[in-house]
């Protein structure tokens, strides 16, 4: 299981990069193709990236949060959801570039954070409350980095 768990650790960053190329795609050229697939594409890695925190979960036993590298992991994902999101509500896909940009360089460096388990504090990897009070953390923290990059754009 380790081996799958590298392998797409590695292939989300590539994913995330292609997703952002595709979107990129669409905000320079218009491209109608790039506008057909560029969603449903990201919302397949998304997939994904979800599916990777669950073999995680079931592997290790414990909470993905509790590492950095499991944490920036998390804040990419969350930022993705939080994308996918707005982009329903607003109707409009051509921020994804912008904001995918900031999700693949996350992704890079959380899987290089991301081998091994790390040293974690057994508080953190083993209290129920911990997960909650870390889920609702980054999802904050991703929306308040989608509304930064809303903000720069």
């Amino acid at each position: 299981m380790q081996t799958v768990i590298d392998l797409v650790s590695t292939l989300l960053p590539i994913l995330y990069a292609l997703a952002a190329v595709n979107y990129s795609v669409f905000f320079f050229r218009r491209d109608p193709f790039a506008e057909k697939t560029c969603t449903p594409f990201l919302f397949s890695v998304f997939l994904v990236h979800i599916a990777f925190f669950a073999i995680r979960i079931f592997t290790y036993h414990r909470y993905p949060l509790t590492t950095m590298g499991g944490t920036l992991s998390a804040v990419s994902l969350f930022v993705v959801l939080v994308y996918l999101y707005e982009e329903r509500i607003q109707r409009s896909r051509s921020t994804g570039v912008f904001v995918l940009i900031v999700v693949t360089v996350l992704h890079l460096v959380a899987s290089t954070l991301l081998h091994g388990l790390g040293d974690t504090d057994p508080v953190l990897a083993e209290n129920p409350i911990y997960g909650l009070h870390a889920v609702a953390a980054v999802l904050c923290y991703a929306a308040f980095a989608v509304g930064a990059v809303f903000g720069v754009r």
